[in-house]
């Protein structure tokens, strides 16, 4: 003669928080082990999340933030002026007084991501 089993599912909720830092790159694993499913005799697995990025004004070429910005043929040719706000939210002001051609790049050096092991922190 077989007697009933009396086994209980329970679920049990727990709250993972994940700090993302300045400057993770697209692709960076988060870990946190043995908080997967659980089986009854068995490890759990591991929880992984991936770091993706969204779509944005900025371009991510490394640590360095592109931004690409049309202007008027009169601007190339007298100097302009960009406004652009950074992902912190701060507005950049950078001065360009050349004559500018359809390949000029201007660099404001410090002002892409922060990189966390060498710099933790943007230049102000």
């Amino acid at each position: 003669m077989f007697g009933k089993s009396n086994r209980r599912s329970t679920t049990v909720e727990e709250i993972l928080t994940i700090e993302i830092k300045p400057g993770w790159k697209k692709g960076t694993k988060i870990t946190f082990p043995e908080k997967g499913n659980e089986q009854r005799g068995v490890i759990p697995s591991d929880l992984v999340f991936i770091i993706d990025e969204k779509p944005h004004t900025f371009k991510r070429d490394g640590n360095d933030l592109v931004f690409t910005k049309k202007i008027s043929f009169v601007e190339a040719l007298t100097g302009y002026t960009a406004q652009i706000t950074s992902l912190d939210g701060r507005t950049l002001t950078i001065a360009i007084n050349a004559i500018i051609s359809p390949t000029y790049e201007e660099v404001a050096k410090g002002k892409g991501m922060p990189i966390p092991r060498n710099h933790p922190k943007k230049e102000t």
